[in-house]
C-alpha cells in the first residue's frame, strides 16, 4: 500500500486558512496578553472592588439576622397565642361552660390548636 500524495494549495483562500490555523494553535505574547485583559472586561463574575463586595456581604447578613429574628418573634407570638386559646378552652370546659353548639363554632376557628 503507497500512501496517496496530496497537493498543497497555493490559493489566497488557502494561505489565509492555513494561517488563521497556525495562529489559532500557536498563540502570540501579544495574543496572550490581550486574552487576559479580555477576560476582565467581558466577564461579569470578576470582583473589581473586594471592599465594596465586603460591605455588601455584610449587609445581606445583617438583613438576614433583622428577618430571621423576625421570624422568631412571630413564632413565639403564635406559640403564645396557641397557649392562651388552649388555656380558655379548657377553663371554658373545666366550668361546664361548653356547648354542642359552642364547641361547632370554636372548631371552626380552631384549625389545628
Amino acid at each position: 500500500m503507497q500512501k496517496k500524495q496530496t497537493t498543497v494549495r497555493n490559493t489566497a483562500t488557502s494561505q489565509a486558512a492555513r494561517d488563521s490555523v497556525a495562529s489559532y494553535f500557536i498563540p502570540t505574547t501579544k495574543s496572550v496578553a490581550k486574552k487576559r485583559l479580555n477576560v476582565y472586561e467581558e466577564h461579569s463574575y470578576t470582583v473589581p472592588d473586594v471592599e465594596q463586595l465586603q460591605s455588601k456581604l455584610m449587609a445581606a447578613e445583617r438583613e438576614r439576622d433583622r428577618l430571621l429574628k423576625e421570624l422568631r418573634n412571630a413564632k413565639d407570638r403564635e406559640k403564645r397565642i396557641r397557649r392562651t386559646v388552649r388555656d380558655l378552652l379548657e377553663e371554658l370546659d373545666s366550668k361546664n361552660l361548653m356547648t354542642a353548639e359552642l364547641q361547632t363554632k370554636l372548631d371552626f376557628y380552631a384549625g389545628d390548636c
